[in-house]
């Protein structure tokens, strides 16, 4: 039974002891299940791709808030052949997050995520251990009620500048579940749910068997806990490659009004006769400015007016909201709309307002064609491709130039064939039901390629 008369801190208190959260100072434990990766699914607005993966061993440190993660084994898709994105089906690497930032280790590169910040954060902080202590320094709330019969205390709180939660303690003074908020990209603030059962004992913690996390209805995260350990040394410094500032990014010439600006993802110009068209506003909106200044910087005096999301997918998208600040129209497939509409009416920043309310969209079906009588740009709907249904690509017929994304992704020059193309014969087949004249490919992951290039990596002859 409760004792009624607790307030918010005596709940906690009597939480950190059961949980044994009393002197930890951090926790590391094996996990084996599925992740459902949060935007990328085949369908806007549809459920994530679902992977699987054999061990992955978590590593929280609750005195910093520092944390890493490793994969061991496999990480593969559940679903042949794939639809949605997310991560090919190979081994990760580690990634790990301290001071704000978040960096994934691969061999010896240290690649930033800024991107991914909020929602790590979010993720160490709403564990039970790590809510119980979140939740007692940042003056909780109680409220008691009541679930079919079942009693809880509901602890609200907010994590200042990255979440808000509300967990629901049992009579056990177990947190069962916890319903939180967290702002994500350009999709602004998104409500998640993250469920725990199974209670036992590992050592002097008790921790939960089972984690289950659903956003919008949607599966995120089930795992089934292997093992649990208590005060785990984890002592992680920020590498200077990660900590240092971005540098400006910069516009490259390919081709007479037309510019490539790289990137993980990379962003392209194109010059009209009194503005500019840009092809994507990636990853999150400080990348997406930086993006449409190196832009202005190369073409001086000509506004942005259109932007083209060539999908919905969170690593394409997650700049649009910058998109405002340059009275630009997003052009996307028509599928988006409701999606983005939603997307722009939540507030962009924790309990901040839906600035990107107003963002002019114009939807494309199959084709929209886009000329100021001297240049031409067609946007054509990618048909029938699984990575994305509202897949776009962007074809420039005067230059004989196609602009895509992720329905091929070539390596390095000289690198050997990836070990998956998917998505690439689909692609083909769109070039060739639309009898585009193609020399060059600039594909907005990779290098550019010729239109041989293509098809040689899916084993046939243009």
């Amino acid at each position: 039974m409760f004792d009624k008369a607790l307030n918010a801190a005596g709940v906690l208190e009597k939480a950190s002891s059961a949980l044994g959260a009393d002197g930890l100072s951090s926790i590391r434990y094996s996990t084996t299940g599925s992740e459902f990766v949060l935007g990328q699914s085949a369908r806007p607005g549809g459920r994530w791709p679902q992977y699987n993966f054999d061990l992955m061993i978590t590593t929280l440190n609750y005195r910093d808030g520092s944390w890493g993660e490793e994969l061991q084994g496999q990480r593969v898709r559940a679903e042949m052949p794939p639809r949605g994105g997310g991560e090919p089906s190979l081994p990760r690497g580690t990634s790990f997050g301290r001071d704000g930032h978040v960096w994934s280790q691969i061999g010896p590169r240290s690649i930033p995520r800024p991107w991914n910040v909020e929602d790590r954060t979010h993720q160490v902080w709403i564990t039970p251990h790590g809510l119980v202590k979140a939740a007692l320094r940042n003056n909780a709330s109680l409220q008691w009620t009541e679930e079919g019969g079942k009693p809880f205390a509901a602890v609200s709180f907010t994590e200042p500048g990255r979440f808000s939660a509300t967990a629901f303690i049992n009579e056990h003074y177990q947190v069962e579940r916890v319903e939180s908020r967290v702002p994500i990209t350009y999709c602004g603030e998104m409500a998640f749910v993250t469920a725990y059962s199974g209670y036992k004992a590992f050592g002097p913690v008790a921790f939960p068997g089972r984690i289950q996390r659903s956003q919008g209805g949607f599966p995120v995260l089930d795992v089934v806990v292997k093992d649990v350990q208590a005060n785990v040394a984890l002592e992680i410094e920020v590498p200077d490659s990660v900590k240092q500032p971005r540098s400006p990014m910069q516009a490259v010439k390919v081709a007479e009004g037309l510019f490539q600006i790289p990137g993980s993802h990379n962003c392209v110009a194109i010059e009209m006769q009194d503005h500019i068209i840009v092809v994507e506003a990636p990853l999150m909106n400080s990348i997406a400015s930086a993006v449409f200044e190196a832009v202005k910087r190369a073409v001086p005096g000509k506004p942005i007016t259109f932007v083209i999301n060539t999908h919905h997918h969170i690593d394409h998208a997650g700049g649009l909201r910058a998109v405002l600040a340059e009275r630009a129209t997003i052009v996307t497939h028509a599928l988006n709309k409701p999606l983005y509409q939603r997307y722009f009416a939540a507030p962009g920043t924790l309990g901040g307002p839906p600035e990107a309310s107003g963002a002019v969209i114009e939807t494309v079906n199959d084709t929209l064609v886009i000329t100021d009588g001297a240049r031409t740009v067609e946007v054509h709907h990618v048909s029938g491709n699984n990575h994305a249904e509202d897949l776009l690509m962007v074809y420039l017929p005067a230059e004989k130039i196609l602009i895509e994304a992720d329905a091929y992704s070539p390596g390095p020059p000289n690198s050997p064939p990836a070990q998956e193309e998917p998505f690439a014969p689909n692609l083909i087949e769109n070039i060739e039901r639309l009898q585009l004249d193609i020399e060059r490919i600039l594909p907005l992951h990779g290098p550019n390629v010729a239109l041989k290039d293509l098809y040689r990596a899916v084993g046939k002859a243009n």
